[in-house]
């Protein structure tokens, strides 16, 4: 039996009646009298915009903007000799170019020219092209942004603009000058510089990089001092990277740039992560500079040249024309040379300045030496192998310990570790298939706890030199002797 459901009418009626009490409160539906208006606002009252066409000119000008305020062109302009396209007297301007072009014409000046101490100039959208001057001259303003304009074929530079200037997804292209050249603290984001007459990028101290190609320059890209290049590529140019002292390049490419530098960092900087190939030299880091985890190949003359006091950590060189990794500004004294592997050099793989330390590195195949080391150093735990030359070479006070050297002096009368000088450590090396073992040029070293197995000659020790006993018995043997097998 079904049970009634009592208070189910009603709440059905006690909801309609709700529901006309809720009508007879609502507005009237009928629309006033009158043609029905827009009620959104239009895109000039949004944001109210100019023609640039509707501007009148100047005398070296075809149209200046004299006010803040936004700005764009409704067709291409076409230069006259004498004049800017546009002239920029006032900050706070935006000028759109709407995908449209300011196309010079000999003897015409710039194509934008703000002019004056003015500030936060924006031009976007468009081309500047073939103008006598300045492709865009902002040089005397600051806080310029350029976005997506294409400066080509200017009788000056493409974008020439002051301090804290953004240059964001532009492109200079055959270019007299620079394709760009910005003031301090600015930044280039995305952008791409090609055959223009002199740098592909030239930006003065505190710059960033980022992202950027310079192809077919005269110099690629150049920074002064504290600035940081990353992402980018420079290839096909005179010389690819430089920047200033304290400055950080990563994750760079820099290929094939004649017989210039592919990359070269001012005092105290920091490279990381590039790739340099078929350049002059590699890499380069002048004092205190860091350069690791880098890849460095086919390059005309050194690989990588440190400077005093600087370290190379986690690096590939092969197939230099001269030695893999050597010296800058004439001397790499007390450097850190570690981890690395060089190969295939025409000279030394590894040359190392006074108070030099190189550490778990491997070189083979090196047209000279595999590592050369001067005075008061270190070479420890490093193999060389199958070297033209020796494998390591020392001059005075070094210490040499716990290196593995086979195969070396394919081209000649050569030894696993060759001794010029004295006051030396040769400690706890391992020396095999070498034409000498070890090869005691001048004497007063000491050379202990070696083990020479199937060389020519297992030592070659100067009669005034401290040696462990030499002993095929290590039964026998006592803590100093060294083996012969």
């Amino acid at each position: 039996m079904r049970q009634r459901t009592p208070f189910v009418i009603p709440m059905v009626v006690l909801t309609v009646l709700l529901g006309f009490g809720e009508l007879g409160r609502a507005g009237d539906i009928d629309p006033p009298p009158g043609p029905v208006g827009p009620t959104m606002k239009t895109l000039t009252e949004v944001e109210p915009r100019v023609p640039v066409q509707s501007l009148p000119g100047s005398g070296t000008a075809i149209h200046v903007i004299s006010e803040a305020g936004s700005y764009y062109l409704t067709g291409n302009i076409t230069g006259i000799s004498g004049k800017n396209g546009i002239e920029v007297a006032a900050s706070d301007v935006t000028v759109d170019l709407n995908g449209f072009s300011l196309v010079g014409v000999p003897g015409s000046l710039d194509g934008i020219n703000v002019s004056g101490a003015h500030a936060n100039a924006t031009v976007r959208n468009g081309r500047v092209q073939g103008w006598g001057g300045q492709g865009i001259n902002a040089w005397n303003a600051t806080h310029t942004a350029l976005s997506h304009v294409r400066a080509a074929d200017n009788g000056g530079r493409g974008f020439y603009a002051g301090s804290g200037t953004i240059a964001d997804g532009c492109i200079a292209s055959g270019n007299t000058a620079d394709g760009f050249r910005l003031g301090p603290n600015s930044t280039a984001r995305a952008c791409t510089s090609s055959s223009n007459g002199d740098d592909g990028f030239e930006l003065d101290r505190n710059a960033l990089i980022i992202d950027c190609m310079a192809v077919s320059n005269d110099q690629g890209i150049q920074t002064d001092e504290d600035s940081t290049v990353t992402g980018c590529t420079a290839s096909q140019n005179a010389e690819g990277i430089r920047v200033g002292d304290g400055s950080t390049v990563n994750n760079c490419t820099a290929d094939s740039n004649g017989h210039g530098n592919g990359i070269v960092a001012g005092i105290s900087s920091t490279i990381t992560n590039c790739s340099a190939r078929a350049n002059g030299d590699g890499i380069v880091g002048e004092a205190g500079s860091t350069i690791r985890g880098c890849t460095v190949g086919g390059n005309s003359a050194m690989g990588i040249r440190i400077g005093v006091g600087g370290t190379v950590a986690a690096c590939s060189v092969t197939n230099s024309g001269g030695d893999g990794i050597s010296y800058a500004s004439g001397s790499n004294e007390g450097c850190i040379i570690r981890d690395s592997t060089v190969s295939g050099s025409g000279r030394d793989g590894i040359v190392g300045g006074e108070g030099s330390t190189i550490s778990r590195c491997a070189v083979m195949l090196n047209g000279q030496n595999g590592i050369s080391l001067t005075t008061r150093g270190m070479v420890v735990t490093c193999t060389a192998s199958r070297n033209s030359h020796n494998g390591i070479e020392v001059g005075s006070g070094n210490r040499v310990a716990a290196n593995n050297c086979d195969g070396n002096g394919t081209s000649g009368d050569y030894a696993g570790i060759r001794v010029t000088s004295d006051e030396n450590l040769i400690q706890g090396n391992n020396l095999s298939n070498n034409p000498r073992g070890i090869w005691d040029v001048t004497g007063r070293n000491t050379i202990v706890k070696n083990n020479a197995i199937g060389n020519v000659t297992n030592y070659d020790v100067h009669p005034t030199s401290f040696v462990g006993t030499i002993t095929s018995n290590p039964i026998s043997a006592n803590a100093w002797a060294n083996f012969s097998n």
